[in-house]
């Protein structure tokens, strides 16, 4: 009986260990830049909506295309000497021309969706990318800030010891407990940031905001050297944004065509049993057409004209932005490269020169405001450089996005 309960024990010791773990696995999630695009496309709420508004279009196109449904119609008629009734049935029947005119002209309409649901996941991806590295980069900012705020309180304690001393007065204290605080100010501000930024990144995501999340991959700074400007303006014209354009103007040029043949759009077929008084019987059937004779559907036709140059001329000008938006980030990225080039090695030996800074004080080698002076240089010049870092890989992305090239990878 003991050894059974003893069993008994270690088996409910080991499924709450089981559920336990599988609970902690539940609140932390571990995500490689890798594997971002795979992950994001099946929990992203961005992405969920993407594709809702596609199916939205095909909602909309089999409500457009869908047979009209049949009608019922009662009559009655009582007069002195008479009484008359009858029951018909109808179907309004479109004319082949018309309705196979609008069926294809919905093709043009769902590939233009299609196309536009692409474009914006791969904007979508961009944006989470930029997220990704935005929060790796913080981190590492914040870290940096956390050491050189050691580093002031170190000299904070140097200079106590110094007064006590009395080798110094107690400005020097005075002076690096108000820089410490400035020091707290920013390294706050970073964490702030980041706070928020993780936030806005996880909903992005589909990832619940109390979930503990974990990013493995290291971010570094690359030389990200770029294809040639006009063999990554070449491509425009044939990625999704500029093809759904093109499609969308298709559309409207091919509804104008069917409210052309929509001069006689329509027929109404109907049949039915007729009684007058109680000796007479009968069937009855009847057409009806529909005769435009006043507008001849002018105006629906001159509206989807209209509509099309307007797309036309969009589409024009969305290819002139997007080509001069691709030369701007190929600048920009050029640019931003060239800086971080110059200092990306600097800022590796960050902390052995503040530490430096640091022991050239404590020495007396070094004055307070020339101590105070490197260190804001350290802090200022760090936080430029995360900046230009994050705006640098933001930059690639988006032309990751726009061209369809791969252009960033952090695989060791």
């Amino acid at each position: 009986m003991r050894a059974i309960f003893l069993l008994s024990s270690w088996a409910v010791l080991l499924l709450f260990s089981m559920i336990t773990a599988t609970l902690a696995r539940a609140d932390q999630i571990s995500i490689e830049f890798e594997e971002l695009d795979q992950y994001a496309s099946k929990t992203s709420a961005s992405a969920k909506i993407l594709e809702k508004k596609l199916q939205l279009t095909l909602a909309e196109r089999d409500e457009n295309l869908k047979w009209s449904n049949p009608e019922v119609a009662y009559d009655r008629e009582d007069v002195e000497q008479a009484e008359e009734f009858q029951i018909t049935l109808g179907k309004q029947i479109e004319m082949p021309w018309v309705y196979f005119s609008r069926r294809g002209s919905w093709k043009s309409r769902v590939k233009a969706a299609e196309l536009s649901r692409t474009d914006n996941i791969d904007r979508l991806l961009a944006e989470l990318k930029s997220g990704y590295v935005r929060l790796k980069l913080l981190d590492e900012q914040q870290n940096h800030l956390d050491l050189l705020r050691d580093i002031i309180t170190d000299a904070s304690h140097a200079a106590s010891k110094r007064q006590a001393e009395g080798h110094i007065s107690g400005i020097d204290e005075h002076l690096i407990q108000m820089f410490l605080i400035t020091m707290m100010t920013q390294y706050q501000s970073v964490i702030q940031e980041k706070r928020l930024a993780e936030i806005h990144w996880k909903v992005q995501m589909g990832i619940d905001p109390g979930t503990t999340l974990e990013l493995p991959t290291e971010v570094d700074y690359q030389v990200v050297e770029l294809p040639s400007m006009s063999e990554l303006t070449g491509v425009i014209e044939n990625r999704p944004g500029y093809l759904s354009q093109l499609a969308m103007q298709e559309w409207l040029k091919r509804r104008a065509k069917t409210e052309r043949r929509q001069l006689f759009p329509s027929f109404n077929l109907y049949g039915g049993f007729k009684k007058v008084d109680s000796e007479f019987d009968g069937y009855v059937v009847g057409v009806a057409l529909d005769l435009p004779l006043f507008n001849l559907n002018g105006a629906s036709v001159r509206r989807f004209e209209i509509e099309s140059d307007i797309a036309a001329r969009e589409t024009e000008i969305y290819r002139r932005e997007l080509s001069g938006r691709i030369e701007a980030l190929i600048s920009s990225s050029e640019e931003l490269r060239q800086t971080l080039s110059l200092v990306a090695d600097h800022v590796d030996q960050d902390m052995k020169i503040a530490h430096a800074i640091l022991l050239s004080y404590e020495e007396g080698w070094m004055s307070l405001g020339d101590f105070l002076n490197s260190i804001q240089i350290e802090v200022t010049g760090m936080q430029d450089y995360y900046d230009q870092l994050i705006d640098y890989y933001s930059n690639l992305f988006e032309l990751e996005a726009i061209t369809g090239s791969k252009l960033v990878s952090f695989v060791q």
